[in-house]
């Protein structure tokens, strides 16, 4: 799964721009002050909008080229986004292991120039998932890399 989002820790009144910016309707957006919909007693400490990409693919590969039509749609906007009004733009990669066949994670020269060029940031987050263990608690997030490209 990848996500695509756009944060900001300043008014939850901000997020308008990127509405206004980026015509396309997200996955899910909120606002700084909003409550956690897990938890109804924390707020949220920024205001985010963001896109999921594909839940189903498990190839890294389709994942990134999702998110490059997206830049390449959105690229002066996500600039001014990042540039003008200081807002994060932060692509998370979650990659589920099945039964140990680990997947190889690369990303091309192209895509990582067009991402700094927004200003982007990326994470990749791994988790194992035992098949055979059934309990609520088989999945292990094993270890969560937190990238940031610098220009």
């Amino acid at each position: 799964m990848t996500t695509f989002s756009i944060l900001t820790e300043k008014d939850g009144s901000d997020i308008e721009i990127v509405k206004q910016l980026i015509p396309v309707t997200p996955s899910d957006y909120w606002r700084k002050g909003d409550l956690v919909k897990v938890n109804n007693r924390l707020l949220r400490k920024e205001s985010c909008w963001e896109i999921e990409f594909d839940k189903k693919t498990v190839d890294i590969e389709d994942c990134i080229q999702a998110v490059s039509i997206f830049i390449d749609d959105y690229q002066e906007a996500l600039k001014k986004l990042h540039f003008d009004y200081d807002f994060i733009i932060l692509i998370k990669f979650v990659i589920t292991i099945h039964s140990f066949n680990s997947p190889i994670i690369g990303m091309e020269p192209d895509f990582i120039k067009k991402l700094a060029g927004i200003g982007g940031e990326f994470q990749i987050a791994l988790y194992y998932d035992d098949d055979e263990d059934n309990s609520p608690n088989r999945w292990i997030n094993d270890t969560g890399l937190d990238l940031e490209i610098l220009h």
